[in-house]
């Protein structure tokens, strides 16, 4: 069977550690399930064979003398659950992801996302977004031996933009966040208009 591309995910568990959210949301809005998972996407080109082997860790087999190219990509999928019991829709949100250290509550890292994402009043969703940015490094012997989470993981939403055009923004938002979120709407209109997800840098 000639593929000009495979696609394998490979999940990592040890990376799906989940987090704890903050307070400061808009009336009615709140987070939990803060967490992320990392995975490596594996593609192949070139021909290869039909498997019927039970083994996701098995790649197929050439068929011919033709080079076959294999590249592993490892990306990080963050999420948290968002639940809406305020009087408005969500129409659109830009949030941080914060790594800290449980020791000394330093703030070791801050990852900034954005999502079109319809929240509608009495309903919750996933919002989730994958990316190749990756958590802090674990350095160490101890933290790798640790049962525990290394980080304390957390969420923190800069800016909700509802359906009626009205927002919320944090109150130690970095600059201006929601002209920010509303720009970077418009500018994804001629990305990828289809896709939720895009890189949003503040």
């Amino acid at each position: 069977m000639s593929l000009t591309k495979f696609i394998l995910l490979l999940a990592l568990t040890s990376g799906s550690w989940q987090g704890v959210a903050l307070s400061d949301a808009p009336a009615g809005v709140t987070i939990r399930n803060v967490k992320y998972e990392t995975f490596a996407a594996v593609s192949s080109r070139g021909s290869v064979a039909a498997t019927t082997s039970s083994n996701p860790n098995r790649l197929p087999l050439p068929t011919d003398g033709s080079a076959v190219r294999i590249e592993r990509t490892e990306l990080h999928a963050y999420s948290m659950d968002l639940n809406n019991q305020g009087a408005k829709a969500i129409k659109a949100i830009s949030w941080d992801f914060i790594f800290t250290d449980p020791a000394t509550n330093a703030e070791l890292l801050r990852h900034s996302f954005a999502n079109v994402q319809q929240i509608d009043p009495a309903r919750h969703k996933t919002i989730k977004f994958t990316t190749q940015l990756s958590p802090p490094p674990i350095v160490t012997a101890a933290d790798l031996a640790k049962k525990s989470a290394p980080f304390v993981r957390s969420a923190t939403l800069q800016c909700v933009l509802f359906s009626d055009g009205s927002t919320w923004e944090h109150s130690s938002a970095r600059g201006k966040a929601c002209e920010r979120l509303e720009r970077w709407i418009e500018s994804r209109k001629s990305w990828h208009p289809q896709l939720e997800d895009l890189p949003f840098n503040p």
